[in-house]
């Protein structure tokens, strides 16, 4: 159809086109071969897998894709159990060597079930899809991560992302958003009492646990006025995430300021270059490599571990 022709179709004529352009012959599709059609669909047919109405499982999204095999390919379904509107359960798989007459009973596939995340928060899966990926000989399952608050369908305590800067100005900056792309204005690095915390050109990292936030950090004290970018000692607190500030009460020292950082400050081994890394689900690890200028660079690589009262369940291993 030429512009021009589509320019002198009315508006009733239109939609009288695209009525009837959505129509489908109830009988079965046909192929269109000139000016006839073929008709394709010689007969349907449906059975039961396995029956649930009166007991038994519910099984909610039953995909199948196909396996190559000598003779008849093996079929291979997900599928798992619902309990509610977008309330999934765990993920399962059957195989069928018979063409689909028969089914092995469903087996849970165990990396594809609700993880608590906290308290009341679990993290699933859905719309798992099944294909065979002939390249690696395997069947790939694709899906999404769904999540549940008290059983009931919420969005992830991870659909905001935070960013934690050091600048030249005497203070550190933080800021969020919601999908890592727009981010919020930056703001001073506060206490909850809204003093803010003096800090310099040195490094800040995060630490995510399951229940919290937390920065670990250097800042300007009252034993290490004189210590060169105030890099001892070493600190973690807790982040309110709403309203973006440290909790101050929360806060503790990880690795100690050894020396005197008032009278003697040359002395004191600097910590301003760490990394801190989730090492299992009950303890993260802070390194650093303290520095001496005036003995030579010297100094002693440490290891600091954080110990949780409560399971990091953001840690898979």
């Amino acid at each position: 159809m030429t512009m021009n022709q589509f320019n002198s179709i009315t508006r009733r004529n239109f939609l009288k086109l695209a009525f009837l352009s959505s129509v489908m012959p109830a009988t079965g599709f046909y192929a269109a071969r000139g000016n006839h059609a073929t008709k394709l669909i010689e007969k349907i047919e449906s059975s039961i897998i396995w029956p649930g109405r009166i007991k038994g499982k519910t099984w909610f999204h039953p995909r199948a894709c196909m396996i190559p095999a000598t003779g008849n390919p093996v079929t291979l379904m997900t599928c798992q159990s619902i309990t509610g509107s977008d309330v999934f359960g765990q993920v399962y798989w059957s195989r069928s060597a018979n063409n689909g007459k028969s089914w092995t009973q469903p087996q849970p596939i165990i990396s594809l079930g609700r993880r608590q995340l906290s308290r009341n928060i679990e993290k699933g899966v859905c719309d798992v899809v099944p294909d065979f990926h002939s390249k690696s000989n395997s069947v790939l399952a694709i899906g999404h991560n769904v999540y549940y608050k008290d059983n009931v369908l919420t969005q992830p305590y991870e659909n905001r992302f935070f960013m934690t800067t050091r600048a030249e100005d005497g203070f550190g900056y933080v800021s969020a958003s919601d999908d890592g792309l727009l981010w919020e204005k930056k703001q001073q690095w506060c206490w909850d009492d809204g003093e803010p915390l003096t800090m310099s050109t040195t490094q800040q990292h995060w630490i995510s646990h399951s229940q919290g936030l937390f920065l670990v950090y250097t800042r300007k004290s009252a034993n290490n006025i004189n210590v060169m970018r105030w890099r001892a000692p070493l600190y973690i607190a807790q982040v309110d995430t709403d309203k973006l500030f440290l909790i101050r009460e929360t806060e503790q020292i990880v690795f100690p300021l050894i020396g005197d950082g008032i009278n003697d400050p040359d002395h004191v081994a600097r910590m301003g270059n760490f990394h801190s890394v989730n090492a299992s689900r009950r303890e993260t690890w802070i390194t650093v490599g303290e520095t001496l200028p005036l003995e030579d660079w010297k100094g002693n690589t440490l290891l600091g571990r954080i110990y949780w009262n409560q399971s990091n369940e953001l840690v898979h291993f």
